[in-house]
């Protein structure tokens, strides 16, 4: 199984069903079952605070170095002025909880489902292997 880490707290409106398409500079040719890793490196406060995440994210728990989520990987959209429109129109959370600026790539997570506990793992950049999960 593929896992992918995400600095918090992105991971964790993952997992509770708020951010359904994680932002990255490029594509990926893989689709499936894939873990959400909450990476140990938060996103700096000021950052969050700009973007309008501490609000979003409020509540929600700030897990680091674990699995927090599985899901399947549908899609990979290359996103386009058009698309992040629509999403700031349609969606704003969605669009707040990422970065969609034209150039950058949208992966679509479905079937998200929040692990009833975190489970420690070293994360890694990147699509990575999972050596053994059960």
């Amino acid at each position: 199984m593929k896992a992918l880490s995400i600095r918090q707290p992105h991971a964790a409106l993952i997992a509770a069903g708020v951010k359904r398409m994680e932002t990255r500079s490029r594509a990926t040719s893989y689709r499936g079952p894939i873990l959400i890793h909450a990476s140990r490196g938060p996103i700096p406060a000021e950052a969050l605070q700009r973007a309008g995440l501490m609000e979003l994210a409020a509540g929600l728990p700030d897990v680091r170095g674990a699995y927090v989520a599985r899901a399947v990987l549908t899609d990979c959209i290359h996103i386009t002025p058009e698309l992040a429109e629509q999403l700031q129109r349609e969606n704003p959370a969605e669009y707040v909880a990422g970065y969609y600026t034209p150039g950058r790539w949208a992966w679509v997570l479905e079937n998200v489902e929040p692990l009833p506990e975190p489970v420690p793992a070293r994360g890694f950049p990147w699509l990575w292997e999972v050596v053994s999960w059960s």
